[in-house]
C-alpha cells in the first residue's frame, strides 16, 4: 500500500514537473521571439543594407543601429538548455552575430570611406545576422504553443 502511494506520488511529481519545464520552454522562446523580432525590425526600419550599399558606394556615410536589446537573453541565458541544442545554439548564434554587426557598422563610421574593406565585412555580417534571425525564429516556432505560432509573422 505505502509502495503503491509512493509510486503514484512520484508520478504526480514527474508529471508536474514535465508542466513546468514546457511552460519554461514556451515562456523563454516566447520572450526570444518578441526580442528577436524586435532586431529584425529594427534591422529594417533603418533600411541597414540600402544604406550599407550606398555607404560602400559611397553615396552616404557609415549606417547606424541602435544597440540590440538583449534583456530577455541575457537574464534567461542559463536557461537556454530547455531549448534544446539545436535551438539554443541558434539562439546564441544570433545574439552573438547581432551583437557582433551593431560593433562594425559603428566601426565603420570611425574609418574613412576609402579604408579597403569599405563595408564588405560589415554587407556580409548583416546577411547572416538577417538569415540566422529568420532561422532562430523558424526553430523557436516549434517551441511555442500551437495558439501562438501565427504572432510569428516573419519565420
Amino acid at each position: 500500500m505505502i509502495a503503491s502511494l509512493a509510486l503514484v506520488l512520484a508520478l504526480c511529481l514527474g508529471f508536474a514537473v514535465w508542466l513546468a519545464l514546457k511552460a519554461a520552454r514556451r515562456t523563454l522562446a516566447g520572450e526570444l521571439v518578441g526580442e528577436i523580432c524586435e532586431i529584425l525590425e529594427a534591422i529594417d526600419a533603418h533600411d541597414t543594407e540600402r544604406a550599407l550599399a550606398a555607404f560602400r558606394e559611397g553615396r552616404s556615410s557609415a549606417p547606424a543601429l541602435p544597440p540590440p536589446p538583449s534583456l530577455a537573453f541575457a537574464s534567461n541565458a542559463v536557461l537556454m538548455p530547455v531549448l534544446g541544442p539545436h535551438v539554443g545554439r541558434l539562439a546564441v548564434s544570433f545574439y552573438a552575430s547581432a551583437a557582433m554587426l551593431f560593433d562594425e557598422l559603428r566601426a565603420l563610421s570611425a574609418r574613412a570611406p576609402s579604408d579597403a574593406d569599405n563595408g564588405g565585412c560589415a554587407a556580409a555580417r548583416l546577411k547572416h545576422t538577417i538569415e540566422l534571425g529568420d532561422e532562430t525564429l523558424r526553430a523557436l516556432r516549434g517551441v511555442m504553443s500551437n495558439r501562438r505560432r501565427n504572432l510569428i509573422a516573419r519565420a
